[in-house]
């Protein structure tokens, strides 16, 4: 009780010990919502709404614009695939151009081939006439030396003669047989 006894006079002792200063609370509680109108007020109501600074002219200009830029680059598009197909067509004939220099070039080397073989075989012809020139030569040279032993009984010189066709014989061999022989 002594302390409720050194209470300010204001305050008056009520049956729960201190009266509260509904006046007092009355006011603070105004003064709270007061602020709070005016805090939602500057803030969430104070927005307006846009306003828009472009006419409905600008906006209608401004489309017109946009249509013709649409139509341009549809112009542009469509010449660029233009050029896309043409050069896609190129390659296709620049591939069919070298497929086909390829084919020409393995007839070219199928030719010198052939011709490679051609002159084998000519080769191959001239020694087997020389061959056959060689034989004919000492088959009659045999019979002029059978005809001579028998007539002059001279059997060297024939002896040194077939020995030489013999060695004409090994060197026009060795000349054309080698050579068709390593040309392949």
């Amino acid at each position: 009780m002594q302390l409720v006894l050194s209470l300010p006079d204001h305050l008056c002792v009520g049956p729960d010990v201190i009266e509260v200063l509904w006046k007092l609370l009355i006011i603070t509680a105004c003064l709270g919502a007061c602020a709070f109108l005016i805090y939602l007020w500057r803030t969430i109501l104070a927005v307006k709404p846009r306003q828009y600074e472009v006419t409905l002219d600008q906006i209608k200009r401004k489309i017109v614009e946009l249509k013709k830029e649409n139509k341009y680059l549809d112009t542009n598009i469509a010449s660029w695939e233009e050029k896309i197909r043409e050069a896609k067509q190129e390659s296709h004939r620049k591939r069919a151009h070298k497929v086909s220099l390829a084919e020409i070039n393995e007839c070219k080397e199928n030719i010198k081939h052939l011709e490679i073989i051609n002159k084998n075989l000519k080769d191959t012809l001239h020694l087997k006439q020389a061959l056959s020139e060689i034989v004919r030569a000492r088959d009659i040279q045999t019979m002029d030396g059978v005809q001579d032993e028998l007539d002059d009984e001279v059997p060297r010189a024939l002896r040194c003669e077939n020995q030489k066709l013999k060695e004409k014989e090994k060197f026009l061999e060795d000349r054309y047989i080698v050579p068709r022989v390593f040309g392949k």
